[in-house]
């Protein structure tokens, strides 16, 4: 599926937390508790706190889209916006999600180019992500796209503290 990868403008903010709320429910309300989940929509997922995401400038947000439907979107950080301080020299992919209609069209590849074409830009020595330990799917796309578990970290949701693998992709020299 052809695809734009446009950057999320401040006046797109609710159609982002549309999205955002949206895809992290599909991935993960059938696999975690309900409250746990809705506890991170409202604290994490919600306007003011994505507000102050979106005018970070060492964060970038990017839409999937295909004419004006938006299909997914992707989270970059860099410097003192990524999770962990263990990357310094490092590009964070924290969010990359596709709604589940478009799943599997080949739109995460094209997002995951976009977060190894941001990081050549930017001269990073290699991009790092979180994912979640029971999370197979998404640790099969990321090995597949050239990333190794090479460490773990808390990841909290509402109550329940869950391990995340951290996987990196050390980027090639040019």
């Amino acid at each position: 599926m052809q695809i734009t990868i446009e950057a999320v403008q401040p006046a797109e903010l609710a159609k982002l937390v549309t999205v955002s709320r949206q895809t992290f429910w599909d991935t993960f309300a059938m696999t975690n508790n309900e409250a746990d989940i809705k506890s991170y929509l409202d604290e994490q997922l919600i306007e003011p706190k994505l507000c102050q995401e979106l005018a970070n400038p060492n964060s970038e947000f990017y839409f999937a889209k295909q004419g004006t439907e938006i299909l997914g979107y992707l989270k970059l950080n860099i410097a003192t916006a990524q999770t962990e301080a263990d990357y310094p020299q490092s590009l964070e992919v924290q969010r990359i999600y596709v709604l589940k209609k478009y799943q599997q069209l080949g739109i995460g590849q094209q997002l995951m180019a976009w977060a190894v074409k941001r990081a050549i830009q930017l001269k990073k020595s290699m991009i790092w992500l979180g994912v979640w330990e029971h999370n197979q799917q998404a640790q099969r796309f990321y090995t597949r796209t050239g990333f190794i578990r090479t460490a773990e970290h808390t990841f909290t949701m509402g109550n329940s503290q869950q391990t995340d693998w951290i996987m990196t992709k050390t980027m090639e020299e040019k």
